[in-house]
């Protein structure tokens, strides 16, 4: 059970005749983690009932100002401090998060809240048939949150993991091509580096000092068309992740892959008693590719490194091509 409060006050401040806007807000989230956890027959620590609760709370401040130098061109640029708390499951037994004592639950290691500083800045165009954006980014992460080695209890842990700084450029254009015609694109590169060696054992460090947090593509890209008249609309789109890794020191790698998605309408006219009747054809995957992404980002190491043994890599695997027909309507 995690309830969540937040207080939140924001205003805003034209300037320059009102060609520029401040923003400027302070939230205070608060979140409780009450975790219970029910004795079964698996042995060993799960046999202990117990409920733990913790909570996180901190004050998250934002600052926003965008400048139109003309109707169609603006200039903006944010920052603002995110947090997140440590997940429920952090306190479960197997995480060996919580020792218990005489039936009362202890926190093993400390497991301070995910802090983030996030800066962008950039440049919109917005005319009549023809929009696009730049924008640079910058996230520095503190007390990023991963499974680490704590030395003074000598196991294996959700803890902090340290420092990572998330960076990249992200551009999106779209344009009306010719009647009932438009298209739409975007791409995104980015990184996102480790900045501390991650303790796994006693005096073992795995080298993850410089590498990239995983499930990040440097790459991204998406297109799309689409055609619209009357009662009629079509539209394929296309979307490009690139490759990424699946572990923190950077030794095994997830493909790149590309998926399609065609959707197409009809709306008929009424029907008596039935209104606005449409139906609908969508095909996701219209190519049938087959992709794969890891169903955690917190593994270390796919090959042993050391006294450090390999640790196995799970997968959600893509679904294949799809293709379903609706009919919806009103009813009067």
């Amino acid at each position: 059970v995690s309830p969540a409060y937040q207080l939140y006050a924001a205003d805003t401040f034209n300037f320059d005749s009102d060609k520029g806007t401040l923003t400027v807000g302070l939230r205070s989230p608060k979140i409780t983690r009450k975790f219970t956890n029910w004795a079964s027959e698996a042995g060993g620590a799960s046999l202990n009932s117990y409920t733990f609760e913790k909570s996180y709370s901190t004050l998250l401040p934002q600052v926003g100002v965008r400048y139109n130098f003309t109707k169609e061109q603006q200039v903006f640029a944010n920052i603002g401090k995110n947090f997140r708390a440590a997940p429920n499951f952090a306190f479960a037994p197997t995480n060996n998060n919580v020792t218990v004592i005489a039936g009362v639950p202890t926190l093993t290691t400390p497991i301070e809240a995910e802090t983030a500083v996030a800066t962008d800045i950039g440049y919109r165009y917005q005319g009549k048939d023809v929009s696009a954006s730049v924008t640079f980014f910058n996230v520095d992460f503190k007390n990023r949150q991963s499974n680490a080695f704590d030395p003074n209890t000598l196991k294996s842990v959700y803890t902090n993991a340290g420092k990572t700084t998330k960076r990249g450029l992200e551009f999106e254009g779209g344009t009306a091509i010719m009647a009932g015609m438009s298209a739409y694109l975007s791409a995104t590169v980015q990184e996102d580096k480790l900045k501390n060696d991650l303790l796994v054992a006693a005096g073992q460090l795995l080298p993850t000092a410089g590498k990239t947090y995983t499930l990040l593509p440097k790459y991204m890209a998406g297109a799309s068309i689409q055609y619209s008249s009357g009662p009629l609309y079509m539209r394929l789109k296309t979307k490009y992740t690139g490759k990424q890794w699946a572990t923190l020191v950077n030794d095994e790698e997830v493909p790149s892959y590309t998926l399609m998605d065609f959707d197409a309408g009809y709306k008929f006219a009424d029907m008596g008693m039935l209104k606005s009747p449409l139906v609908r054809l969508n095909i996701s995957n219209l190519g049938n590719a087959g992709y794969r992404n890891p169903n955690s980002g917190s593994v270390t190491n796919a090959v042993a490194i050391g006294a450090r043994a390999a640790q196995a890599v799970s997968y959600y695997l893509g679904a294949p091509r799809l293709a379903s027909v609706t009919f919806s309507a009103d009813f009067q």
